[in-house]
């Protein structure tokens, strides 16, 4: 039977602290710029969509996007999941 979820990473311990470490920071920045600089939930709001949209269009703009780990492209190598190099 052919693997047909071979395209879709695997779920790590890194992809788990990266994503905690990114929700604590999205919520303490959130958290600073509403209340701490005292600017509101509208405008902290604002501040925050404005930075996701310019990280989007930077993205959709670029020719190509290299495939990165925490671990370096030997890690991605070693395990076969890209072997396009």
């Amino acid at each position: 039977m052919p693997n047909s979820f071979s395209k879709v990473p695997e779920v790590t311990l890194i992809f788990w602290i990266i994503k905690i470490l990114a929700t604590t920071l999205g919520e303490t920045g959130g958290d600073a710029v509403s209340m701490s600089m005292d600017l509101g939930y509208l405008v902290g709001t604002g501040i925050f969509a404005a930075i996701f949209f310019v990280a989007v269009i930077a993205q959709i703009s670029a020719k190509t996007i290299p495939p990165r780990s925490l671990l370096g492209n030997n890690y991605l190598n070693n395990n076969g999941r890209n072997n396009t190099s």
